[in-house]
């Protein structure tokens, strides 16, 4: 059998991840590397999160439950927001790629800065729709050639925030004033996935 691909997907560039810790550890001779680029924790498992998995190894013949029914109430009643409001995925890889299968229409622009994390642009054309790459501004984002590149076939803004690759943040007041700017039906998606390295209260 021969399956025709579509060109959105054949013109995917693969994520390329980082080493496994166990061939790191080989190569350079280190004992406990601590991989930041990877976004771990270096200092290991809660151990409520480790009594949690054997607690509920004894059930692993039952479908999980899909619509994290306990966590996405604790996750409302701490942000103040309804269970409805919050959306539970296997890492942010899958939230990403459900927003861009979601409101994503063949032709669709979404926007992100360039560089950044690559699996926007993978999701987007998985989507079918159009990446549109706006190039830094030194080492930030640059929040106003995102604004003035958001045109009639925008529908996402990717934004990182501590950027990655370079760590730049971007502080309340410049959300705000980019918010200004941003049309109704576009979405700004906002990834932290670094948040917990920023000291910085804004």
């Amino acid at each position: 059998m021969k399956f025709k691909v579509p060109e959105s997907i054949l013109s995917i560039k693969p994520y390329v991840p980082g080493k496994p810790i166990e061939e790191f550890q080989r190569e350079y001779g280190i004992d406990h590397p601590v991989k930041l680029a990877s976004n771990e924790n270096p200092f290991g498992c809660s151990p409520k999160a480790i009594e949690a998995v054997q607690n509920a190894l004894g059930h692993m013949n039952r479908y999980p439950d899909a619509s994290s029914h306990q966590l996405t109430r604790k996750l409302a009643e701490t942000y103040g927001v309804q269970p409805h409001n919050i959306v539970v995925g296997n890492g942010s890889d899958e939230i990403i790629a459900l927003l861009c299968h979601a409101f994503l229409d063949k032709g669709d622009e979404a926007l992100m800065p360039h560089p950044t994390f690559l699996m926007y642009e993978i999701c987007v054309n998985t989507a079918k729709g159009s990446v549109v790459n706006v190039p830094l501004g030194g080492f930030d984002i640059n929040l106003d050639g995102l604004a003035r590149r958001i045109g009639p076939k925008t529908r996402i803004v990717f934004l990182t925030n501590p950027f990655n690759p370079t760590g730049s943040v971007f502080d309340r007041k410049q959300m705000e004033a980019f918010m200004a700017k941003v049309p109704d039906n576009v979405m700004v998606v906002v990834d932290e996935a670094y948040m917990e390295f920023v000291t910085d209260p804004e």
